[in-house]
């Protein structure tokens, strides 16, 4: 928990371009920035699947950043504060590091850019590479409001039968939502493509300081999603 705790802290920098970068060159993985995208990682020729978790931050994240605000408490049962999205790159960063490279065999990582502006960065990917990717399974990585005091919530919307037995099967603590909300898996959905959103539960307005999630849903929502990377 503290690892993850730790890695958000450090995430909390003006240009994660450069603090992601540097830190997936540490773990001796591929990886390459491409301008109105993102940073791809562990590019393959045909992905089995590709992980969705978008950087950029809503401005009143990035002005308190710049102005050295407060961005987050933490406190007894609590995180409080900036989480989106930068809570769940610190878990998919602390997931690589509990994997190895072997496991991440057919899996891409994509830390879109311009989410919050209307999924750019993942649209333009799927443009880009539209037939590298059409066959590939897409999990995008965000927090949401529901599912309070779950380890995960899981949304979507293109669905199949053989998809809801393999994330069954993983035997974890998901809360399934009831409304979809707007994030990079609806670049996936207009294009035809499948995929679901595996969500870090918060409460209280994601884009507000007053944003918390649960300190001990952070360990079990990583090794959740270690149990999607590597899910056949």
């Amino acid at each position: 928990m503290n690892n993850i705790i730790n890695r958000f802290e450090s995430l909390l920098v003006e240009d994660k371009v450069e603090k992601i970068s540097s830190i997936i060159k540490e773990l001796g993985l591929s990886y390459m920035y491409e301008e109105g995208i993102g940073i791809i990682v562990n590019k393959q020729d045909k992905p089995n699947k590709v992980i969705f978790s978008h950087y950029d931050l809503i401005p009143l994240f990035s002005h308190a950043i710049i102005d050295n605000g407060a961005l987050y408490k933490v406190n007894n049962e609590t995180v409080e504060g900036a989480l989106d999205n930068t809570i769940t790159n610190a878990i998919l960063i602390e997931a690589l590091c509990d994997l190895n490279s072997e496991d991440l065999s057919g899996v891409e990582i994509v830390f879109t850019d311009m989410e919050e502006i209307g999924f750019i960065g993942a649209k333009n990917y799927i443009r880009k590479y539209i037939d590298r990717i059409k066959d590939s399974l897409f999990i995008n990585l965000d927090v949401t409001n529901e599912g309070y005091g779950y380890s995960g919530a899981i949304e979507y919307d293109l669905w199949t039968d053989d998809l809801v037995e393999k994330i069954k099967s993983l035997d974890i603590n998901f809360h399934y939502t009831k409304n979809r909300v707007g994030d990079d898996l609806c670049a996936v959905v207009y294009n035809n493509l499948h995929g679901f959103s595996y969500c870090l539960p918060t409460k209280n307005l994601i884009h507000s300081f007053k944003n918390r999630c649960r300190k001990e849903s952070l360990v079990p929502y990583k090794e959740g999603l270690k149990s999607i990377i590597k899910m056949k």
